[in-house]
């Protein structure tokens, strides 16, 4: 993530407050990469201590498979039966009589950043 700096202002003794930054870690990073975010607060007077001015946290990138399957019909023999709900072009549901040919066209992936064992 970026660099991102905020300014918070007068804090009066015995006060607090949180600060949320919310983002995305790049599609570029490996599983079992690791990424640490750092967070330090600087103030303009003295103070008692400054080791617990600094935080921070440090994550593993998984090793996670995405596996998906998407099944097509078709009724070769009555092409006039298939259904292609909403115009999507995909049939996910046919009609057929006695003795025709249905084709059904299976297909598969895995998005995920590693191999998927199926």
């Amino acid at each position: 993530m970026p660099v991102s700096n905020r300014y918070i202002g007068t804090l009066p003794a015995g006060s607090g407050g949180t600060i949320t930054v919310t983002g995305t870690l790049t599609a570029a990073m490996q599983a079992g990469q690791t990424f640490v975010n750092t967070a330090n607060i600087t103030g303009t007077t003295i103070e008692s201590s400054v080791s617990n001015n600094t935080s921070s946290v440090t994550g593993t990138i998984l090793s996670l498979p995405n596996i998906s399957l998407d099944i097509q019909a078709n009724n070769l023999t009555r092409p006039q039966l298939n259904t292609a709900p909403n115009g999507s072009g995909m049939n996910i549901m046919i009609q057929a009589v006695s003795g025709d040919q249905v084709q059904l066209i299976i297909s598969y992936g895995n998005n995920g950043n590693t191999a998927a064992n199926t």
